[in-house]
Order: structure tokens, then C-alpha cells, then sequence
């Protein structure tokens, strides 16, 4: 796969105060957790206020969560990077909703 090709995930509304400034980072790991919670561990901290961390969780319940490891596998495959915006906290990892 080209090496080149940017996967992008990007929290839903920009308009939270809380969420993250984006960055771009490469796919480490990623899978489903026996609950079904998504986490995907990248290659940089995600600079969210009081869970900084380089991975982050997604909620079992989440309509996107197979879309997002789809594109966390892809990317993590092809060793590309992804965008990434937070919004919270879930757990004590950064989460989108």
C-alpha cells in the first residue's frame, strides 16, 4: 500500500471548548477490547486535558466504532498517519464521542 495515503478522524463538532487541537500520528495498535470498547495506541501523546496519553478509547456503544478500527487497521498496515481530535475523557484515555 502507498505509504502516503492520509486517513483522516476528526471529532464530530469542533465547537466543544474541550476537544484537542488535532494531530497527526501514526496507528502503533488498535483492536477491541472482550466489552467491546475500541482502543487505538499511536506513536505520539494525544494532549488531552487530565488523561494525556498516546492511546484512546471509544465507547462499545459509539455508531462509528467499526468505521474508526477499520481505518485504524488500514492505517497501522500501511504505516500511515491519521488525524486525530479527542474530546474527553473515558476510563482515564482520551475518547471521541
Amino acid at each position: 500500500m502507498k505509504r502516503n495515503i492520509l486517513f483522516i478522524i476528526l471529532a464530530i463538532s469542533p465547537l466543544f471548548s474541550w476537544a484537542t487541537d488535532a494531530i497527526d500520528a501514526k496507528v502503533t495498535r488498535a483492536g477491541v477490547y472482550g466489552n467491546g470498547k475500541l482502543f487505538v495506541v499511536l506513536d505520539t501523546n494525544i494532549p488531552q486535558t487530565e488523561c494525556v496519553s498516546k492511546r484512546f478509547d471509544v465507547s462499545p456503544d459509539h455508531p462509528q466504532i467499526e468505521r474508526w478500527l477499520s481505518i485504524a487497521l488500514a492505517a497501522a498496515a500501511s504505516e500511515s498517519l491519521i488525524r486525530v481530535r479527542t474530546n474527553g475523557c473515558l476510563g482515564g484515555y482520551p475518547t471521541m464521542d
